[in-house]
């Protein structure tokens, strides 16, 4: 018998039955049992993320399935593996930037002209500083803030899974939708940003960062991904799923010149 050296019960076994707490030998009060559990962070860590990262490109909405349905132990926790993989995301030295933009095309190209240069000019103007170097700080800045951001997205995605949910009638609950939603934009990150950055590597190098096939390169394999989320998800037709999935890329797209307002305003707060 063991006794918890926590809350003081009385268990059999490795683990206190009561709160959890492991039972305490004092051997463990020495430096290579701290290099051990750190050893065993990272081999545990690295295999369920990659065995769930794996799920997700090989049967996407599986995932969200299994833990709706409570086979959870083997997987990532699901905001665990999406905030990592933010993290992952905004910390990658790739160079494909997703949904940012430079100086020259928030001015340009992404509507709200005016309304930008009034901004810039006030900050310019507070700070002190040349054009020049407004650029630069910007560019540092953006960088970051657009891949934030991408928890913006999340109550419209929300939204929109809840809607597919009542039109196909499948009586999803919240929670499940939510689970999905990690999912999804998890898939997201990873095949409309990373991986797709990493396939078109020698096209970047030759085109840089301003071309159109460069910020939209990810939407053709993300919509395919997206379209066979929603068939395993929801159970439906293949060609219900990829309308569902078409119209969720025509209502980003349509969102995001709102987007790229609110990533140049904080953007330009940061500068």
């Amino acid at each position: 018998m063991n006794t918890c050296q926590t809350c003081g019960n009385t268990y059999e076994g490795k683990y206190c039955n009561l709160c959890g707490e492991k039972v305490f030998h004092p051997g463990q009060n020495k430096v290579h049992h701290l290099v051990e559990e750190a050893l065993h962070f990272f081999t545990h860590f690295d295999s369920k993320y990659l065995k769930t990262l794996l799920l997700l490109l090989k049967k996407p909405g599986q995932y969200t399935l299994d833990y709706c349905e409570g086979v959870r132990v083997k997987y990532y926790k699901p905001v665990s593996f999406l905030i990592l993989t933010v993290v992952i995301y905004i910390l990658s030295p790739l160079k494909f930037d997703g949904l940012n933009n430079t100086l020259h095309s928030q001015l340009h190209n992404t509507g709200f002209a005016d309304l930008k240069l009034g901004w810039k000019s006030a900050r310019q103007a507070l700070k002190g500083i040349d054009d020049a170097t407004y650029e630069i700080l910007y560019k540092q800045k953006s960088a970051i803030v657009s891949k934030v951001l991408i928890f913006a997205w999340l109550p419209v995605w929300l939204m929109y899974l809840s809607l597919v949910n009542v039109i196909t009638r499948k009586r999803k609950t919240i929670f499940e939708n939510f689970i999905a939603l990690v999912e999804l934009k998890s898939l997201h990150i990873w095949v409309g940003y990373m991986l797709t950055c990493i396939l078109i590597i020698p096209v970047i190098l030759f085109y840089g960062e301003e071309g159109a096939l460069i910020q939209f390169a990810g939407t053709i394999p993300f919509l395919i991904y997206c379209a066979l989320f929603f068939k395993r998800y929801f159970k439906i037709h293949t060609g219900i799923a990829v309308t569902a999935a078409v119209v969720l890329m025509a209502l980003e797209f349509l969102l995001i010149p709102y987007y790229r307002l609110l990533l140049f305003y904080i953007a330009n707060q940061l500068v």
